[in-house]
């Protein structure tokens, strides 16, 4: 691997070499390190559709859904509020195919509002439910009602569609965060923060740089840290890196991992209050070589200060 020097010019001079030097790794690094994972995951031969156990290929090119989805203890305490009596409506960003919002409903939920940037999940979603109604009006059960809405954050969040919806009082967005430059991230909780009903819980999960599928990248973090770069965990993924990547890693335009502070830093810039946060373990059936030690992921639970 050839090195360039990196000399020091004028601050702002040095930060732009810095940030092209820092992205030309990252994209390698990432690239094989993804390649290394796709090996490690893969349980046959039958292409890139196979996944670890406990894990599913996504339609959209973004990765893979754990289909154990309480694992995460934010995802598990949005359920359990979002199911309590009294709870107006629930929002799911960034759904997948929608086990969380599944759960919701199955559990009594009054209303949830499900997003994601593919169609094809919405659709697996919406048809899943609207069998499970069916049962449950023939059984003279209660129902609870899904909206769906689809299109990618933040600049869904501002469209008619989802304007048109009632305001939610918890809303979950787990494992979307990553995927999020450090502007779009500030978009998107300024954006959720307007939308949401006064003393609404939002409840939010994501990578953090403490993975050995991230070790690559482990010195390079730390260099720009020392250099007070404001996002040192971010790493574009330019169009034209993508081709190497395993097929279900393709549509992904950046790499965001974070540390507790900096999500609490971009929480709180948008307004919300936070009132619980840290790292916490990945998935357990995660290939070996991608947990390290317990902080694979970081989440936090804040609040719309204001009365309902």
């Amino acid at each position: 691997v050839t090195v360039s020097v990196l000399y020091w010019r004028t601050p702002s001079e040095d930060m732009r070499q810095q940030t092209r030097l820092a992205t030309h790794f990252a994209t390698r690094l990432f690239a094989a390190s993804c390649g290394a994972s796709q090996r490690m995951c893969s349980t046959s031969t039958s292409g890139d559709a196979s996944t670890a156990v406990g894990h599913r290929v996504t339609l959209n090119g973004f990765g893979v859904m754990m289909e154990s989805v309480e694992k995460d203890p934010f995802v598990a305490g949005w359920i359990e509020a979002s199911t309590r009596p009294g709870n107006v409506c629930a929002m799911e960003i960034g759904c997948a195919f929608g086990n969380a919002s599944l759960a919701v409903l199955r559990r009594g939920g009054q209303h949830v509002i499900a997003n994601d940037l593919d169609a094809g999940h919405i659709k697996a979603l919406r048809d899943t439910w609207e069998k499970e109604n069916v049962a449950l009006e023939a059984a003279g059960k209660p129902t609870s009602k899904l909206d769906t809405v689809v299109g990618r954050v933040p600049q869904v969040l501002s469209g008619k569609a989802m304007k048109a919806l009632p305001a939610p009082t918890t809303i979950l967005a787990a494992n979307v965060i990553h995927f999020l430059s450090p502007t779009e991230q500030r978009e998107f909780f300024t954006t959720l923060h307007a939308l949401a009903a006064p003393g609404a819980s939002l409840f939010v999960s994501g990578d953090s740089p403490w993975t050995r599928a991230y070790a690559p990248f482990t010195k390079l973090y730390t260099l720009k840290r020392i250099l007070r770069h404001p996002a040192p965990g971010y790493h574009a993924i330019p169009p034209w890196a993508r081709p190497v990547l395993p097929a279900r890693l393709r549509q992904i335009p950046c790499y965001h991992v974070m540390e507790e502070w900096q999500l609490i830093d971009v929480l709180e810039e948008a307004g919300w209050n936070v009132e619980q946060s840290g790292f916490f373990a990945g998935d357990p059936n995660n290939p070996a070589k991608v947990n390290l030690d317990g902080r694979e992921m970081v989440g936090a639970r804040a609040v719309k200060i204001g009365k309902p």
